[in-house]
């Protein structure tokens, strides 16, 4: 009998050893799977450059427990369109346009900073420095979040707005707004770095006329661009992959040619004769590519630019990272 004990002693030691095993095993296992996520970007907008890279980086993502992929549209109406549509789960670009998204509803909030720099106009007359250098002009515009930012600094500084004052012309991005300032057809482009540099070594005519820091209160570079993305994402998700996007961003500004090559062998594009203007731009200090989980400090800028566009008590909270 006792021998009998024994054994079923020792069988149920083994079951439960093995029981823990399993459970173990399982945990580990779930505990290893990596958070899927997607981030898309423009094939024509070197600003995409840190996406592509880690996109590229499987060791990085692995290291950060994120499975990242990187889809590229060519043009801001199209990437937004597919970001409103849910096709994705992050975005870059300004927190103004987000926020009214937020505002109607959309499930979206802050997931990190991203790059600060300027907006720029871009044409031929001498520099803009009171309403009269805008009044009565066309100015080439895509259309998004920066665009509503700068357009309510520039009526807040100079008392003008599209249709009342100056007349905007659409276009899906800085390129093709530069063509129609060729052309005749607009006063002014609107665009960004690293873009703004690269139509400036391609065109020495043209000349930027007008900055954000010129009708921004505080005069100084924006948060140019904020990555937004779905409330599905996990708040994991979230801070792994900002994590692996600003080293991603490390790696970026060591080798910035380096990663521009990346860019261009992924995105398809041709870099032409201005090649190395995105690392030319970062090692500059013109675009700044600064990553990070938001702070109070980036909050309250971010929360008073999008003031500036969007009534705040229509934005949920949340929105802003809290």
């Amino acid at each position: 009998m006792g021998t009998l004990n024994s054994a079923c002693r020792a069988m149920l030691r083994s079951a439960v050893v093995c029981a823990g095993l399993v459970a173990a095993g399982l945990a580990a296992t779930s505990a290893q799977a990596a958070d899927k996520v997607s981030i898309a970007g423009l094939t024509t907008d070197l600003g995409g450059v840190p996406l592509v890279v880690l996109g590229q980086d499987k060791e990085l993502q692995a290291k950060h427990n994120i499975e990242v992929d990187v889809k590229l549209y060519p043009t801001v109406p199209t990437v937004w369109t597919a970001f409103t549509a849910g096709e994705f789960d992050m975005l870059p670009g300004g927190a103004a346009g987000f926020a009214a998204f937020a505002a109607k509803g959309g499930p979206v909030r802050i997931i990190s900073t991203y790059a600060t720099a300027n907006a720029d106009l871009i044409g031929k007359t001498d520099k803009i420095t009171s309403a009269d250098g805008l009044k009565g002009k066309k100015v080439a515009v895509p259309m998004g979040g920066l665009w509503k930012l700068t357009a309510a600094q520039i009526k807040a500084k100079y008392g003008l707005e599209p249709g009342n004052g100056y007349e905007v012309v659409p276009v899906p991005n800085l390129l093709a707004g530069v063509t129609q300032v060729l052309a005749g057809t607009a006063d002014f482009a609107m665009g960004w770095e690293p873009d703004t540099t690269r139509v400036l070594l391609t065109y020495p005519e043209l000349k930027i006329v007008l900055q954000s820091a010129d009708v921004r209160p505080a005069g100084e570079p924006t948060h140019i661009q904020v990555v937004v993305g779905y409330n599905r994402m996990s708040d994991e998700a979230a801070k792994n992959f900002a994590a692996a996007l600003g080293e991603a961003v490390k790696k970026v500004r060591a080798d910035p040619k380096a990663a521009e090559d990346t860019f261009w062998k992924v995105s398809g594009g041709d870099a032409g004769t201005q090649k190395y203007v995105f690392a030319n731009a970062v090692s500059a200090g013109r675009y700044n590519l600064d990553v990070h989980e938001l702070t109070p400090e980036d909050r309250a800028l971010i929360k008073a630019d999008t003031s500036i566009v969007v009534p705040l008590d229509t934005v949920p909270d949340t929105f802003f990272g809290k």
